[in-house]
């Protein structure tokens, strides 16, 4: 009898042992990912904390341009297409279960749409069950968003943030606006409306607001109104139909005055793709390159922490004039 229970209870443990390595194999990471492979056979899917802050760029080219999608570290993104300036992508992400799921952020893009995405090593790709269409953009089903693995840098410290509702200066900003006008050019207008004004924010990127205080960019909701205040005083700062993509802080010509530079788009219609420098020393704005996307093709942007690169090229100064690649 003894011996009979001492089979059963070494059953007993086997069963339990293979029931627990079972589990354990089909347990999500410690990362928080699921370590299932995806129905495509694809190589298996990306710990979450690796996609955190990640730039992802459709494969697939469009009538629309380059489509890039920016998830950033504290759970929010933007995503954007060259082509169509005047219409930025902004809300939340979550990740649950090997998927990711794009939230709007109802006030700025007037919608709640939500897309979801598969997490995939190669990167993200789009699953049209369950998700919305996508506005101005054609995004299909089994679109692969591929991860950007060009010059890596902390590009989410550098986005000027659209979607935010920091009032961080903003009373102070307006009360400026209302008594002394801004800059236009040579001229100083103070016939700015601001009587019909609901909402002043603050979106300076992080990187900015840390090297230096004295330089700020709000946003009027009212129009999407933008204004650059540099000690003291307010200059505009609009991309007309456009927004600013990256603002970085660069000395271009070596004077030991960083200035600010714009990865931007704009236009109605025709939309153009530019970089520009504004040189903090004289409050004048240079374009760097501007480009008529569709039909010329778009430019990446980047920012080692001290030289700005397009297209993956160093951006350099001599002579009065600007240069990268082929331009040197």
């Amino acid at each position: 009898m003894k011996r009979f229970l001492c089979v059963c209870l070494a059953l007993t443990l086997l069963l339990l042992s293979a029931l627990c390595l079972f589990s354990c194999g089909t347990e999500p990471t410690d990362s928080g990912a699921s370590s299932t492979r995806g129905e495509d056979g694809d190589r298996g899917l990306l710990p979450v904390r690796e996609i955190d802050a990640k730039r992802y760029v459709r494969e697939r080219d469009g009538s629309d341009g380059a489509f890039i999608i920016l998830l950033k570290g504290d759970g929010t993104y933007q995503y954007y297409s060259e082509f169509v300036s005047s219409y930025l992508g902004i809300g939340t992400w979550t990740y649950e279960n090997g998927v990711v799921t794009l939230t709007e952020n109802k006030e700025f893009c007037g919608n709640d749409n939500a897309f979801r995405f598969r997490v995939a090593e190669e990167g993200l790709i789009f699953i049209a069950d369950g998700s919305d269409k996508f506005l101005y953009v054609d995004v299909r089903d089994g679109d692969r968003f591929l991860l950007d693995k060009g010059i890596i840098w902390d590009e989410e410290k550098y986005t000027p943030d659209y979607a935010s509702t920091s009032t961080l200066h903003a009373d102070v900003f307006l009360e400026k606006l209302k008594t002394d006008g801004y800059h236009r050019g040579d001229e100083i207008d103070k016939n700015y409306n601001t009587s019909n004004i609901t909402g002043i924010y603050n979106i300076t990127p992080q990187a900015i607001l840390e090297e230096d205080p004295d330089l700020e960019i709000f946003l009027v909701k009212d129009g999407y109104h933008c204004f650059l205040t540099f000690k003291g005083e307010i200059y505009r700062y609009d991309t007309v139909g456009g927004y600013h993509h990256r603002l970085v802080l660069w000395d271009y010509d070596g004077n030991g005055v960083k200035d600010l530079v714009s990865y931007h788009s704009w236009g109605s219609g025709i939309s153009r793709l530019s970089v520009s420098i504004t040189d903090l020393t004289t409050m004048e704005t240079y374009t760097v390159v501007s480009r008529i996307v569709p039909p010329f093709p778009g430019f990446s942007f980047a920012f080692d922490g001290e030289n700005v690169f397009i297209d993956g090229e160093k951006l350099t100064y001599s002579d009065g004039s600007f240069h990268y690649g082929e331009q040197e």
